[in-house]
Parts: C-alpha cells; structure tokens; sequence
C-alpha cells in the first residue's frame, strides 16, 4: 500500500478535514499518517506521529518510515517558520510532496506581472526596502495598502490614507476589532522604520472593493488537480467582512456568502463579465506559477471585485482553507481529492520508471 503523510503544526486545526481523509484513505488502497515536523528523526528516517486503523476509526501513536507522499498543512507565524520549514524543506529533498508551494507574495507577483495578457488583474506592487518607498508612492496616490510578503489570514495589514489636513491615518484589524490612528509625517516615518525592521512588507495601490453596505468582499476560488494531473476548479465563494472593515478574512469575522446567489443581484452584462475575468484568472494562473515555481497540487486564489466590476487578483495561497468553498457549493467529499492526486502522480512515476 502507499503511505500517505500529513504534515501539520496544529492537528486540531483541520481535525475532521484530516480524520475524513483518512476515513476514505482504504477504498484507494492508502495508508495515511499524521504527524509534525518536529517528529522526524532525520538521520534514523523515521516518525514518531499517528497512524489511522480503520478497524477501530481512529488515530493512535506509532513509528513509520517517512511517507511516500506528503500533503504539507503547516501554516507558519514567523517564529515557527523559522523552527520548522527547514525541517520540511529537507524532507523535500527526502520523499514526494504533493505540491512544493509559493514562494512569498512578491515572487508571486513579481512573475505575473510579466506579459500584458495579466496585468489587467494585477494592482500595481512594490516591495518595500525603507520607509520612503512608502511615503513616496503615499504623497502621490493618497491611499496606500501595507501587506506582509510572508502570512496570510488577513494579519499585520495596514491601510494608509493621506487626510486633507495633512495627516496620515493608519488602520488595521486585530482579533477581528478596528483599530485607526492618525499620524504626523515624521511619525508615520519614524514607525514605518520599526515595522520594516520587524519584517518584509510589499505595497499596493488601495482599492475600493466594498460593497453597496460598505462591507468589504472577496471571491476565493478554490483550484485542485484531478485524479488525472489536470487543473480544475472545484468551486468559488464569497467572504464579506463588517460593515466600516477594509478585510474580509475569516479570521477578522467575515462570513461566508454564495457566489451565484451574490451574483445574480447584478444585470447580465455585467455577469458575464465578471464570469469571463474570472475564467481568465482560473485558466491562466495556476498554469504559471506552476510553471515557475514547481508541482502544486491546490490553490486558493483571493480575487476582489471594484464598483466597474473589474476583478484583482488579490492572493495565491497553495495552502489554502476549504470552508469557504465546503459551505457554499454542492460538491463531492473534498477530502478525496488528496488521496486521488496522491494515486495519480504514484501512477504516473510508476509508468515513467517502466520506461
């Protein structure tokens, strides 16, 4: 049988995501692991994680060999990012994973900014080396959108707004509560220098992506390979933040929202529009930051959408969260397509070592 491992930092995170994995793990004739980083013994090459027996529906502690095949779920803070990647990126050098993933989100932008058939969806993206990189393009646009080029879930993003007086008002979200202050230019300065020190930071153009009731919205569509190595879409929805919010993340309370239904409150030239942008982004993307960065298996790719009705790719996430896309399609089980993919590509090497 082939064994399938699942590398977690926070087993309790995705608890029933794993647990039906491993459920459906027997009918593709799989064997799945559970297990964190930290378990690895690299120089014995063995595990000690959880093993799942069917028998008694379960997981239990044992020892294994480093799995065939990995599906990498650790989410990173920057402490543990520098505790743990590089513990998994030897284990890359060790075994197959099903997807290598994203570099951070400059790299990512970086290469889709290459080529006028993309650039349309992109909003215009800096990297921030000092704090006059920020200042200048903020003199000059007036609103300005701080992102960290590593994280995601909507944490450490700062919006900045130059104010008639003069002053600079900065927000952001914490534990899902607004929180705004307004600062003199030299202050702005002088704190910018202390965050950059901290940690990386890209800048983009600020966009008005709200809705009628100044909620803010994004679409996540969710991209998977099938059990023949092909990109498909397995489904899209939308997150809506608070009213008086510039972020939709879950995490900051945004709620989950269909997406025909959302899409129906609009008239049909307009649909199709968006429907066609959509497609463009699903067809092209994937493809080629596949072909730049390595095997994906998964992305959730975060598009927003402006009063004209033009989309902007806002974030690739080869990492990404389901329940979005689980609580607003009619879908098959998602957990399957893990174990499918993992038999595809043991098909596919299999067939390649014969010739």
């Amino acid at each position: 049988m082939l064994s399938f491992g699942i590398a977690t930092l926070q087993p309790q995170l995705e608890q029933t995501y794993f647990l039906n994995i491993a459920k459906n793990s027997s009918q593709y004739d799989i064997n799945v692991f559970r297990f964190h980083p930290k378990q690895w013994n690299q120089r014995m090459n063995l595990i000690e994680g959880d093993t799942y027996l069917e028998a008694e529906q379960r997981w239990v502690k044992q020892s294994f060999v480093l799995p065939d095949y990995i599906y990498d779920r650790c989410f990173y803070t920057e402490e543990t990012f520098e505790k743990y990647y590089p513990i998994m990126k030897q284990m890359k050098k060790e075994t197959t994973f099903l997807s290598i993933g994203l570099p951070n989100k400059w790299e990512v932008f970086s290469l889709l900014e290459r080529g006028d058939r993309r650039s349309p969806h992109l909003p215009k993206t800096t990297l921030i080396m000092q704090s006059d990189d920020v200042i200048n393009r903020l003199l000059c646009e007036q609103q300005l959108v701080l992102k960290p080029n590593r994280g995601s879930s909507g944490r450490s993003i700062f919006f900045l707004q130059q104010l008639v007086s003069g002053d600079i008002q900065v927000q952001t979200h914490i534990r899902g509560e607004i929180k705004i202050k307004s600062m003199l230019l030299h202050e702005l300065k002088d704190w910018l220098d202390l965050l950059i020190q901290k940690k990386q930071f890209i800048a983009q153009s600020f966009l008005r992506l709200t809705n009628d009731d100044e909620q803010p919205f994004d679409i996540r569509l969710l991209i998977q390979k099938n059990e023949k190595g092909h990109w498909q879409e397995s489904g899209r929805g939308l997150r809506i933040g608070k009213q008086g919010s510039l972020v939709s993340n879950l995490h900051n309370g945004g709620v989950i929202y269909p997406f025909h239904q959302w899409l129906t409150e609009f008239e049909n030239k307009k649909q199709q529009s968006i429907l066609h942008q959509l497609e463009r982004i699903v067809e092209l993307f994937p493809a080629l930051l596949e072909k730049q960065f390595g095997p994906l298996f998964e992305l959730g790719i975060d598009v927003g959408i402006d009063e004209n009705g033009t989309c902007w790719f806002l974030e690739a996430n080869s990492k990404p969260g389901h329940q979005t896309i689980i609580r607003t399609n009619n879908i098959e089980d998602i957990s399957e397509r893990p174990l499918r993919y993992c038999q595809f590509l043991h098909t596919s090497y299999t067939k390649g070592a014969a010739h």
